[in-house]
């Protein structure tokens, strides 16, 4: 969730304010009422969606890149040796940007075009920099002064490592390109040519993007197409490890046994066993809770109310990224070993964590070990991933629940906010200083004569009702106020009971965030919402609720139905849409 540092200076009013709601100002001034996605979807038995060109993500292109090198070497610790030369230009490929999975960043802008020039150019270089890479890259015949088998050796080249670089094996038309068009004729054999090639190979298009061109037409149809096996790999690898085939996805797509029934489940199978599978899910649940939006916790030490605030806890550097930590630890737990559901991402209270400035954060409770069953967190404080640390803490003496409950809103309900009115910083009323935070957002935000409302009175409930934790993620019973020298000037008790307004005509009530979080968890809402998040993340683009409906559909049914983490991560890659391309019209 969106987090600030920061006190209550007129800024951050209004912040606040003009947080609420987010967009475009329209014409109209006051905004309208979100717009609230439906909890299901119609499926109407269908093709899938036209399959579109999909640029590498740049974790993608690094983990093609490696392999590469690896197999030009033969070594993966050579590999390792020059992926660490290579960092400094590694640093001009551009981070993926979008606001919502970074998949679903499909822009090519100039700065990728010369970073991937640029970087082909320097791993070619390398590879081939010193007498022993060019012994291990091209072989003895590359060397031993015989003409007679340069024209085979060269051939051998490009196609061992031009399977890497296509990820497939090479046509015989391919082949002849980079022997006689790249590889310019020469005496003997040519070093200088030789980085051409490899150089050009990864600025190939079947080395950048992900192409789909091979598979044979469904029943005689035109425009829709079995994937190839190696096409299938290829999906499946960058799906499940955001990297390449190994060498076993590679025998089984070079023997035909992936295009089979039983050897495609048992690559499925085989690839969420690997911890691969759970880096890249790791990211995904990041980029779902937006977990790199965690402002850092100790930036404020130094500060009077800050230093007072935070008491014996005193946040080191390093306490951000164990929040991080500490809820991946949850969500891998549930995902991979606990056999967790839908449900349980919200309701869990199992102990994850690891280090002891978290276990003093939950009270002074235990730390885990890793490999042992977890225990319960005592004192039913804490329950699913919204309650955690990393999604609760702020880094700063205040709460800001207005910005909680915007992204839940946004990224458990998947609900869209209109743009904030235009007259939102205008009138701000003068606020007691002994307030609480909910007390202070009602009065800013919910008069009924205010455009304000419209939005904050479906934003504020599900921020008000996570009052109970602090700014640094601590379970409270009361709101301190503190004087700009650090010195107590009242305690105030929290009010946490809100009605839920999930959607309209919710009138649930709950009494603090575990109820919230119960109550989401069984809400047809939020797993349609999660649905969406998990369909963006594997197709790398925004759905369309009426080609996409039966994926969509498919996933939220078994979120509902209670299937295991695993089995819905495993159902998308069983349907015949993963296997399948289809072309535009």
């Amino acid at each position: 969730m969106k987090r600030l540092g920061l006190g209550w200076p007129a800024a951050v009013v209004g912040w606040v304010l003009t947080a609420g709601c987010v967009g475009t100002i329209g014409d109209d001034d006051r905004p309208e009422q979100p717009s609230l996605e439906p909890n299901d979807f119609a499926c109407t038995p269908g093709d899938p969606s036209a399959t579109v060109l999909q640029r590498l993500s740049r974790s993608q292109h690094l983990a093609g890149l490696h392999q590469f090198v690896a197999s030009a070497l033969g070594s993966a610790d050579d590999a390792d040796t020059i992926m660490a030369a290579l960092e400094s230009t590694i640093t001009l490929l551009p981070l993926d940007g979008s606001l919502d999975h970074a998949r679903l960043d499909q822009a090519v802008t100039q700065g990728h075009v010369d970073a991937q020039y640029h970087l082909a150019n320097a791993a070619a270089a390398q590879i081939l920099a010193t007498p022993e890479r060019r012994q291990s890259a091209l072989g003895t015949c590359a060397t031993d002064a015989d003409p007679s088998n340069d024209e085979g050796c060269l051939d051998a080249f490009i196609r061992r490592i031009g399977y890497f670089a296509h990820r497939r094996p090479l046509f015989d038309a391919e082949v002849a390109f980079y022997r006689d068009e790249v590889y310019p004729p020469a005496d003997g054999m040519d070093a200088r040519a030789f980085q051409d090639v490899i150089a050009t190979m990864l600025l190939s298009p079947n080395f950048l993007y992900r192409l789909e061109t091979e598979g044979a037409a469904v029943s005689g149809r035109d425009d829709l197409f079995d994937l190839s096996a190696h096409e299938l790999a290829t999906r499946l690898a960058f799906h499940f490890w955001d990297g390449t085939p190994d060498a076993t996805l590679y025998a089984a797509a070079d023997s035909g046994e992936l295009l089979t029934d039983a050897g495609y489940a048992a690559q499925v199978d085989r690839m969420l066993d690997d911890p691969r599978t759970t880096a890249t899910f790791d990211r995904y649940y990041a980029e779902w809770l937006l977990l790199d939006d965690l402002a850092p916790m100790d930036t404020q030490l130094g500060t009077p109310t800050y230093d007072a605030f935070v008491g014996a806890d005193v946040p080191s550097a390093e306490l951000r990224g164990r929040m991080i930590e500490d809820l991946l630890d949850l969500t891998r737990y549930l995902s991979w070993q606990g056999d967790g559901d839908f449900a349980s991402l919200f309701t869990s209270d199992l102990n994850v964590t690891k280090t002891a400035d978290m276990a003093a954060i939950y009270g002074g409770v235990p730390t885990w070990q890793p490999g042992t069953e977890p225990a319960s967190l005592p004192g039913e404080h804490y329950a699913g991933v919204l309650t955690r640390p990393a999604m609760t803490a702020t880094g700063s003496v205040l709460t800001h629940p207005t910005l909680r409950g915007r992204e839940v809103r946004r990224r458990i309900l998947c609900d869209a906010l209109p743009p904030p009115p235009a007259d939102a910083l205008d009138n701000q009323p003068q606020l007691d200083p002994i307030m609480t935070e909910r007390e202070k957002m009602t009065a800013l935000t919910e008069d009924p004569d205010s455009s304000c409302i419209t939005c904050h009175q479906w934003i504020n409930p599900l921020g008000y009702s996570f009052e109970s934790y602090d700014g640094l993620g601590r379970f409270r019973t009361a709101e301190v106020i503190y004087d700009d020298d650090g010195s107590v000037i009242a305690s105030l008790p929290l009010d946490t009971e809100v009605e839920a307004n999930l959607e309209a005509g919710d009138d649930s009530t709950v009494a603090d965030g575990i109820e919230m979080s119960a109550h989401i968890a069984q809400s047809n809402k939020a797993r349609a919402c999660f649905a969406r998040h998990y369909f963006r993340f594997v197709f790398a683009r925004v759905e369309d609720d009426e080609i996409d409906g039966c994926e969509l559909e498919t996933i939220r049914a078994a979120l509902e139905e209670g299937q295991s983490l695993r089995q819905v991560f495993r159902n998308i890659a069983m349907t015949p849409t993963f296997r399948q391309k289809t072309l535009a019209d």
